[in-house]
């Protein structure tokens, strides 16, 4: 919208245009009604729009002023914030963003009239920075709250299968076979919460895994979580030596969250595929996890690996599935991406390093 009569013509700020051209943050130079007489670079790229575009434009088609500064364009006042003020901003699109503004008086030396200068800082990236450390610092409670859950539990299964020996000793035979169960699956429970503990504190060891090996527990595992799920896992290993430098528990983890993430992509489809294979590439080692699913749609794809983010129902994911599997993979020195195609499934591909 233009102002009728405004004084983009007529103010002349030629002694500020060199300095404030030059400035990486977006600056607006205000006539006393509160229209934009001149911008700098920084803001027509804040803006998504050329500076000519947004010369006699009122301040608040740009930046939601209500209620924080309402004197703007309403006195001949050039106006002056204390403090800067946390507000938000709209793109020529119309997308909508967190900024900072401060306003500042001027009045040039040919004192033809008072004008307010607009600094504006883009907080997007802040702003997405700090959901990305309070997203991780929770990451961080639950790996050391189920370190805690992990250890307890490990004492409370010794603790039964103590119980169970002594009763083995004294139970009649036709009971036995019974508590022999409940001691196998107490100790199997054992071991794999044993495992769980030594990923949560991060072994610095790093021993040569074969990631065929790693595969076939993964697939084994996924198949026996998931025995009436109309899925099946494909796997089409490498016949070279394809071993890394990682930790065995800390890997078989990371492939079966991208299998559990796969079988749910697929299911409700009659003929649900999961397609696993690794290859040796040059100096690197590939494993890929691909499904026939219903794809990740184009916009969504970027936060796949964001703590705490799940397109799934409440209560079916948590939304750190992928994002403990792409955090395993760079600790290791790997590299992990993804593809996908709405209604043509989605595929993880994760590269390391070939050990020797």
């Amino acid at each position: 919208m233009s102002a009728p009569n405004s004084r983009s013509d007529g103010l002349r700020l030629s002694e500020l245009s060199e300095r404030f051209r030059a400035l990486r943050e977006a600056v607006l130079v205000l006539d006393e009604r509160g229209y934009v007489a001149d911008a700098n670079p920084a803001a027509s790229e804040l803006f998504a729009t050329s500076v000519s575009s947004l010369r006699d434009r009122h301040v608040r088609e740009l930046v939601n002023l209500n209620g924080h500064t309402p004197d703007v364009g309403t006195s001949a006042d050039a106006v002056k914030t204390d403090r800067p003020l946390q507000l938000s901003a709209w793109r020529a699109g119309g997308d909508e963003f967190s900024v900072e503004v401060t306003l500042s008086p001027y009045t040039s030396k040919d004192g033809d009239g008072a004008a307010t200068v607009v600094v504006i800082r883009d907080l997007s990236d802040r702003h997405r920075i700090l959901e990305i450390v309070a997203h991780r610092e929770r990451l961080a409670t639950v790996g050391e709250a189920t370190a805690r859950v992990v250890h307890n539990l490990r004492n409370t299964l010794t603790g039964i299968t103590t119980l169970v020996d002594d009763l083995l000793e004294t139970t009649e035979a036709s009971d036995v076979d019974s508590l022999v169960m409940v001691q196998g699956e107490a100790q199997r429970a054992a071991a794999m919460l044993c495992e769980l503990l030594t990923f949560s504190r991060r072994d610095a060891t790093r021993p040569l895994v074969s990631l065929n090996e790693v595969v076939e527990r993964a697939a084994q595992l996924s198949s026996l979580r998931h025995r009436s799920a109309n899925f099946e896992i494909v796997k089409e290993l490498s016949d070279e030596s394809a071993q890394v430098l990682a930790g065995a528990a800390q890997l078989e983890q990371a492939v079966l969250n991208l299998l559990d993430n796969a079988r749910h992509a697929v299911s409700g489809r009659e003929t649900g595929c999961v397609t696993v294979r690794t290859w040796v590439d040059g100096n690197q080692v590939k494993l890929s996890v691909a499904d026939n699913g219903c794809g990740i749609p184009e916009d969504l794809l970027g936060r796949v690996f964001d703590p705490f983010f799940t397109t799934k129902d409440p209560g079916v994911g948590t939304g750190l599935g992928l994002a403990i599997a792409e955090s395993t993979v760079r600790e290791f020195g790997g590299a992990i991406t993804v593809s996908s195609e709405p209604g043509g499934g989605t595929t993880f591909i994760l590269s390391f390093p070939r050990a020797a």
